[in-house]
């Protein structure tokens, strides 16, 4: 459970970074306590899987898009929507991209 809170949390920072939501923001978007956001950020083992589904529907990630949460929130699993919370993975370039035509 330690590992999967401290990862859930560096998935909240990356996402939190990447779009430029501060935690008194987040605090307000998923109703918990700004000063515990704030905790979980740097480290602190803060409950937070309570909120995976607020916090997936706050961060409205591309791989989420197009479900319809009110309708399946009671159908999907705890991994499915920590899946979602992921971060995209580093886009790679395509196959022939770097082919310098060399053989």
């Amino acid at each position: 459970m330690e590992k999967d809170t401290r990862e859930i949390w560096q998935w909240i920072r990356w996402w939190m970074i990447h779009l430029g939501i501060s935690p008194a923001e987040l605090a307000r978007l998923i109703n918990y306590p700004k000063d515990r956001i704030e905790r979980g950020l740097n480290g602190e083992l803060v409950p937070i899987k309570h909120k995976l589904f607020d916090l997936v529907y706050a961060f409205n990630p591309p791989n989420a898009r197009g479900r319809f949460f009110e309708e399946e929130y009671d159908t999907l699993t705890e991994e499915e929507i920590i899946s979602m919370l992921k971060p995209p993975a580093p886009r790679q370039g395509n196959l022939w991209s770097d082919y310098t035509g060399n053989d």
